[in-house]
């Protein structure tokens, strides 16, 4: 976890000392002859990076089927597409599966609204293309995965819009509400991982992830600049992490994760440097660590 952080120069532009994100950008933009905007990018990324480790089942989903629906899904919350395109955007892998097991139409017609090919006023042929379904924001959008499978930033926000829209639709959100005012983004908790397969959540059970969460919270209150765009991922990544928790408990309903780490208490004494979030807890238990005073 902390090579994720290092490499990525994420870690030194997250401290809750006064001038230490400051100090980093500074650096940035002096040595490296990067934009200050670069900071920022930095630290969306490192987030960005660990919500894909934890909560992406695109690698040991087992019901293919289940798969196809997703991957379908996170197209049409894009945009609409050709009917054509929706099946040259599938995964390799779940195309040779389509080919051998299933349909791709039967998915195709539970999730769209297909619209025929039409002709303009102009003469021109318009070819056909599939909508999304309520079902599809109901059920299948994950902001997650659409921000992986997007091309473009701007992918993303046109799927958030879409989503406002269907709300507004639905009568879901207040009409008094900005039309271009954000929403928080649905995410969507990951299913248990099989048996005999480890759960990738297992890495948020860090001390040091723990600290970098809490230092971004920090600055969220503290630090006019703070980009409010990584806020949710921040959220997002404590809530994995605390469901996480509460579900490893042994036969007699103890916590094995505080039997099985450091149980030395975390004193006022104890040496903390700013960047160095190793040093801030000598446990990996979220609750101690969240009711942790940092001095």
């Amino acid at each position: 976890l902390s090579g994720i952080a290092d490499k990525g120069s994420a870690v030194p532009a997250v401290g809750a000392a006064p001038g230490v994100t400051q100090a980093f950008i500074n650096d940035l933009a002096s040595n490296n002859n990067k934009p200050i905007s670069q900071a920022n990018l930095k630290l969306e990324v490192f987030l960005v990076h660990m919500c894909f480790m934890v909560a992406i089942r695109t690698h040991w989903e087992r019901d293919i089927g289940k798969m196809i629906k997703k991957e379908l899904a996170s197209f049409l919350c894009i945009a609409d597409r050709t009917y054509s395109s929706l099946v040259e955007k599938l995964p390799d892998k779940l195309i040779d599966s389509t080919t051998k097991k299933y349909a791709i139409k039967k998915f195709i017609k539970k999730l769209c609204i297909l619209q025929g090919p039409r002709v303009t006023q102009n003469g021109e042929c318009v070819q056909g293309m599939c909508r999304p379904k309520n079902r599809v924001w109901k059920r299948y959008y994950d902001p997650i995965l659409v921000l992986m499978r997007a091309s473009h930033r701007k992918d993303c926000h046109d799927a958030e819009q879409r989503y406002h829209n269907y709300l507004r639709s639905k009568n879901m959100i207040s009409g008094n509400m900005e039309y271009n005012a954000r929403l928080w983004p649905p995410f969507v908790i990951p299913d248990a991982s099989p048996p005999d397969l480890g759960d990738p959540r297992r890495v948020l059970i860090s001390g040091t992830l723990h600290a970098v969460l809490f230092a971004y919270l920090y600055r969220a209150v503290h630090d006019d600049d703070f980009n409010c765009n990584m806020l949710p991922f921040v959220v997002y990544l404590l809530e994995l992490t605390v469901q996480f928790h509460v579900t490893q408990k042994d036969s007699q309903g103890g916590d094995l994760l505080a039997a099985t780490r450091d149980t030395e208490p975390c004193s006022s004494e104890r040496v903390r440097v700013d960047d160095q979030f190793s040093s801030w807890y000598s446990t990996d238990h979220i609750f101690r660590n969240a009711t942790t005073v940092i001095p």
